[in-house]
């Protein structure tokens, strides 16, 4: 069996050119919006298919359906999984048709003045207006691409893992492309936002077609239909509420985080939460979101043959592998934000120092709960291996409850704007995999003595250190100086002394075995 460390290395070197084109995207998308009131309301119209769209892209669609599709394959034929696959879609699609037609019908007939808070810039009516027209053109994008993942996990569970990976890569050329259209032409400040959101839409169905064709030609999927009686494809859909639920208290967070800051801090406060998630997303996808894409299905696997002791001992070699990229990818994106964020928008005129130092202080203490994340997202999907959909779920629930009164304390009570709400996010998702750890451990005892991350804690404070002193030692004026003293010194110092000491531990924690 291949090593999932080699997968995840493929996956996350795929992920890498995505993340690379979504950063050039963002940053194209906030030199020429800013963070006005237009970039709010797309960032709040966005959110929901955002939010599908990552839920379903990262795995939480499919973690309630590759275990039956596996289970399907070993104990029934190509047959019989490749009709559970298409009465899942059949099922999907007519769901999803369901639930779009009838956002489509409430956008038309709610008052826009309810959804717009209104600044000095822009009145309620016109935010809610346009608020409005961009869920109408963006939500359907739901359709296209929860069908992908559902076609990426069949892909994922035949060991075809770099393709539906790549499917971000997709987005984010339509994305660019249509930014830079906007730039060599003149358009209005909303009707560029509307021209972006019919772009998007079209490129969900351009990442549908990624996974689509390879099992079409593969013989693998024919066509969606809708499920009969009896039919497993229905005990599949049953648990994707829950699966959905239990991964997904990050972005469910986030746009709680979204809502919370346009109607408590100010219309233009979600893009800061925006631009911060988009900044923890580039190390996630390289790193947990990697890691634990791979060893889904071979815990499934595990989990069906009833082997939970093995099962076991690959959650805590992923987690391990997790910990030891996690923890020191999470401080050096801590330390480096702001000068990262000077970098990217230091030459935008509607840029203030005020919003970088709210987008560096944001991005801090939102990237903190990397390795909360990344851990919270293994234990979850143990979960699911294991056949128990409701733990990982109604502890979400919990979290969400937890993240809200966090919301109201550091931010109505404490006012610390829109940092307060990552903070929270962060608290909140270090309880969850905290939780779920424990739990887990009574479910699924392991006799196997857990191995030490203590070189891994020592090696992250020391590169700390090392990184701080480099920064503070060198100041930088110009923007070369910036590059070279606060950005690329600074990393290699990080990367060369958290690989040093872990060479001199023999680096035993960061290889899996």
């Amino acid at each position: 069996m291949k090593s999932p460390l080699r997968a995840a290395s493929r996956i996350a070197a795929v992920t890498l050119g995505s993340r690379i084109l979504g950063l050039f995207r963002d940053v194209l998308m906030f030199r020429m919006f800013g963070f006005g009131w237009a970039m709010g309301a797309f960032v709040l119209a966005w959110m929901i298919p955002n939010l599908l769209r990552r839920l379903f892209g990262e795995g939480a669609l499919s973690a309630s359906f590759i275990p039956g599709y596996t289970q399907a394959q070993q104990e029934h034929g190509p047959d019989q999984a490749r009709g559970l696959l298409e009465s899942v879609t059949g099922m999907l699609l007519l769901l999803l048709g369901v639930l779009t037609g009838a956002v489509l019908a409430v956008c038309w007939f709610l008052p826009p003045e309810l959804l717009g808070s209104g600044t000095e810039n822009v009145s309620a009516t016109r935010q809610g207006e346009f608020l409005l027209q961009l869920t109408m053109v963006l939500f359907p994008y739901v359709i296209p691409i929860c069908l992908a993942a559902i076609l990426a996990g069949a892909l994922n569970a035949h060991g075809i893992f770099a393709l539906p990976a790549a499917a971000p890569i997709i987005l984010n050329l339509f994305w660019i492309a249509a930014l830079l259209i906007l730039r060599s032409s003149e358009w209005s400040e909303d009707g560029a936002v509307r021209f972006i959101a019919v772009v998007l839409l079209a490129a969900g169905v351009a990442q549908m077609a990624l996974s689509l064709v390879p099992l079409l030609r593969q013989g693998l999927y024919r066509r969606p239909r809708l499920p009969s009686r009896g039919d497993p494809a229905l005990e599949v859909v049953r648990n994707m509420g829950p699966a959905v639920l239990g991964m997904s208290l990050l972005q469910i967070n986030t746009v709680m985080d979204q809502a919370f800051a346009n109607y408590f801090i100010d219309s233009s406060a979600p893009s800061f939460v925006y631009a911060a998630n988009r900044l923890l997303l580039f190390p996630h996808a390289l790193t947990t979101l990697a890691v634990a894409t791979v060893i889904f299905p071979r815990l499934a696997r595990l989990g069906a043959a009833g082997i939970h002791t093995e099962l076991r001992r690959e959650l805590d070699r992923a987690l391990r592998h997790t910990m030891v990229i996690a923890l020191p990818a999470a401080i050096g994106l801590m330390l480096v934000a702001r000068p990262l964020l000077e970098l990217l928008f230091e030459d935008s005129p509607i840029i203030s120092q005020t919003d970088l130092r709210t987008a560096s202080m944001t991005t801090i203490c939102l990237v903190a709960s990397l390795p909360s994340i990344g851990a919270a997202l293994l234990h979850a999907r143990a979960f699911y291996a294991l056949g128990d959909y409701r733990t990982p779920a109604w502890m979400s629930l919990w979290m969400l409850v937890l993240n809200l009164l966090l919301n109201i304390l550091l931010v109505i009570v404490f006012d610390l704007g829109v940092p307060g709400l990552a903070l929270a996010t962060t608290i909140a998702a270090t309880v969850n995999a905290t939780a779920l750890r424990l739990i887990l451990t009574t479910k699924c005892p392991s006799k196997d003595k857990p191995a030490s991350l203590a070189p891994t804690v020592l090696a992250c404070v020391v590169m700390a250190a090392a990184v701080y002193w480099v920064e503070q030692a060198i100041p930088a004026s110009g923007t070369w100086e910036l590059v070279l003293y606060d950005l690329t010194l600074p990393i290699l110092t990080g990367v060369a002394t958290y690989g040093g000491i872990q060479y001199l531990f023999g680096h035993r924690s960061i290889r899996m075995r």
